[in-house]
């Protein structure tokens, strides 16, 4: 099977996902890495760290995007004889070795498997919800407050799934499919630069009729918490470009539904990482009384 790692100035992450990617046991793997035109060092250090393994390592002409960089890597595998795509962020691991064995083996035996993603887990322990319903008007204004209220019951009843089963999406720093699944769909949507990959992926794959599943007993650590500085930053201008994408091109929203759709998640997001923020002050000042 075929593995896309894409790469952009954060070569430390890269290498050593790339190396539990290595350690990953019963399953051959091709790896391809991505560098998107990096502004310092990465293809170089990259290149020189996997020197003596059989990996390739690319390297983008500009910064296209999270989409097009990983579509490079996967237009790369897909012509090779690779029954499976697999795109993972560098900022993961999996937490056992044969994690992609053993998705692989679980996907075989679900119906119309299109996507399959794994528990994803946040390096405090909290398991990330995956998405449960399809977009709509109505949950695009409320899905960020739902599942701020829904996570407790999420955190207790979680524990006790162990099978696979249906949902809309899983999370787009590990995306499984048969490699057909992504030749068929048009891979990611490349008018987009950041963010709503997933979503967009996940509703092309269930209009060819096929099916995502969450495989809840395969875990993923997710090295990423979303800060408060990130509301001023290019990344959610990045993320709202793509949302509006989304809502003109696959719901066919018109103006006044996009900026209400817009208003209301800015909100949500805004509330969510003050609240992250919080959150980590608190444990953060636990963490020094207990140390004194």
């Amino acid at each position: 099977m075929g593995v896309v790692v894409l790469n952009y100035i954060n070569y430390t992450d890269t290498i050593q996902c790339v190396n539990y990617l290595c350690a990953q046991s019963g399953v051959e793997l091709e790896i391809v890495v991505v560098d998107n035109n990096s502004p310092n060092s990465s293809y170089e250090i990259i290149t020189q760290a996997f020197s003596h393994q059989n990996i390739d390592i690319i390297i983008n002409t500009e910064n296209d995007g999270y989409a097009k960089g990983n579509n490079l890597g996967l237009r790369i595998l897909c012509g090779r004889d690779v029954d499976w795509l697999l795109i993972v962020n560098p900022d993961t691991y999996f937490t056992d070795k044969y994690a992609i064995k053993d998705m692989i083996k679980q996907a075989v035996g679900l119906v119309d498997a299109g996507i399959i993603g794994p528990r994803v887990v946040k390096e405090n322990g909290r398991t990330i919800m995956p998405y449960f319903n399809q977009p709509n008007l109505l949950n695009l204004l409320f899905e960020d407050y739902v599942r701020m209220l829904l996570y407790p019951v999420w955190y207790i009843v979680e524990k006790y799934i162990k099978r696979p089963f249906k949902v809309f999406r899983v999370h787009g720093c590990c995306m499984l499919g048969p490699t057909k699944v992504w030749q068929q769909a048009g891979f990611l949507d490349e008018n987009t630069f950041l963010y709503w990959e997933e979503t967009i992926f996940s509703y092309r794959v269930k209009l060819l009729g096929y099916k995502t599943y969450y495989v809840p007993n395969v875990e993923l650590v997710h090295c990423h918490d979303i800060r408060l500085s990130d509301l001023s930053t290019t990344k959610l201008r990045f993320e709202l470009e793509s949302l509006n994408h989304f809502l003109l091109a696959y719901m066919r929203y018109g103006a006044f539904a996009r900026k209400l759709v817009k208003l209301v998640r800015l909100t949500g997001y805004s509330i969510r990482s003050y609240a992250a923020f919080l959150v980590s002050r608190l444990l953060s000042n636990i963490s020094i009384r207990k140390a004194q």
